[in-house]
């Protein structure tokens, strides 16, 4: 049993509730008042159309991104984020185990407005509560205002544009290409055991939102001709492997542990094709969208990369210079831990603080397993 709830003491459990109270009652006016009006030339929501698909398949070539992230400012305005996201209501982080049945009486369900605005709040008062001149909670200070300026979050809108683009990207690449193969990867790495049973990793969950978009009658034809192959790494013989396209896939990666080791496996049972696998992501950050994704081996090539999205530079993030999350799953290092060590700082100064809405997320392919 998962315990790190169960130890919570009752009055942090109360407060827990009653902070979702107020984070549910009070986001609408002074917060959006306040962002708003604070920057007169910062842009309203909604002003980043979706791009023709031959444009986005030559930034995907050329720079290797389509867009830039959206700003949580600009996100935090955008009053049409209806979509609902679940979360665990917790005084500490719960990393992987928000799925677990131990937290499902928990569990509670926000707009992800609502959430955008709830970890506003929660940013907001600790920026007044924690001084980064105060040696005790510097490092949280600083933690907090960075986060604040940089974070990017894919929001559905922002999930559902991006791998609508990947989507379209593939089909441009194999209309131009007519001796081209394709064949995105995913689920390669073991996946999370939970009570015995299998979890679903998020790669698969892109992949399968990737494919989703292809139009049913143009995957049929693609897929029977063999040209896109989804995880159909066997029965190449006879391929030539300069017609093959190894695509690893996922939303993010932060020290980029898991996809270095997905590649490597490729490349050891396909030697053939180890000049010819890349990494597409939803959004990453500058250094492995214009460089790749080091392999940590000094004579290793990097591994390409492109991103729907290019993440804001945060030069405090560890590994990957940039806070990224979602409304899918809330990520453990430079997001959701480190809110736990703001928590954590808001306590030694005497306040009664929990963790905000967009952490504890229950990814929503994995709402059901527990038992």
């Amino acid at each position: 049993m998962n315990e790190t709830l169960s130890k919570t003491p009752h009055a942090e459990k109360e407060n827990a509730w009653s902070n979702l109270e107020d984070w549910r009652t009070n986001f609408s006016d002074n917060t959006l008042d306040k962002i708003t009006h604070s920057s007169p030339e910062q842009n309203p929501p909604n002003i980043h159309p979706e791009l023709p698909i031959a444009e986005i398949s030559t930034r995907f070539e050329t720079e290797h991104f389509v867009k830039i992230a959206p700003t949580f400012s600009e996100q935090v305005q955008d009053e049409s984020r209806t979509n609902q996201i679940n979360y665990v209501v917790s005084s500490t982080s719960l990393t992987s185990h928000t799925s677990d049945s131990d937290h499902i009486k928990n569990r509670e369900s926000l707009t992800e407005h609502e959430s955008l605005i709830g970890l506003m709040n929660f940013l907001e008062n600790a920026t007044k509560k924690l001084s980064p001149r105060d040696p005790a909670v510097a490092k949280q200070a600083r933690y907090t205002r960075e986060l604040k300026d940089t974070l990017t979050f894919i929001g559905k809108k922002e999930y559902d544009e991006a791998t609508r683009g990947i989507a379209k990207y593939w089909s441009h690449l194999l209309k131009e290409n007519s001796d081209l193969i394709l064949i995105p990867v995913a689920g390669i790495i073991k996946k999370q055991k939970n009570r015995g049973k299998e979890q679903i990793k998020s790669d698969e969950f892109v992949l399968n939102n990737i494919l989703d978009n292809i139009p049913e009658q143009e995957y049929d034809g693609l897929t029977k001709s063999g040209r896109l192959r989804p995880n159909g790494l066997d029965g190449l013989d006879g391929v030539d492997p300069k017609n093959v396209k190894v695509i690893l896939v996922d939303d993010w990666t932060i020290s980029g542990d898991q996809l270095k080791n997905a590649a490597k496996m490729v490349a050891s049972l396909h030697p053939a094709l180890s000049d010819n696998i890349e990494i597409q992501l939803i959004a990453s950050n500058k250094d492995r969208v214009e460089n790749g994704l080091k392999t940590g081996f000094a004579n290793d090539p990097k591994i390409p990369l492109r991103s729907y999205y290019l993440a804001h530079n945060a030069p405090g993030a560890f590994h990957s210079q940039a806070h990224i999350t979602g409304c899918y799953s809330s990520v453990d290092f430079n997001f959701e831990l480190d809110i736990r060590d703001i928590v954590k700082a808001l306590k030694k100064k005497g306040e009664a603080a929990t963790m905000p809405p967009l952490t504890n997320i229950v990814r929503p392919y994995r709402q059901n397993e527990a038992p």
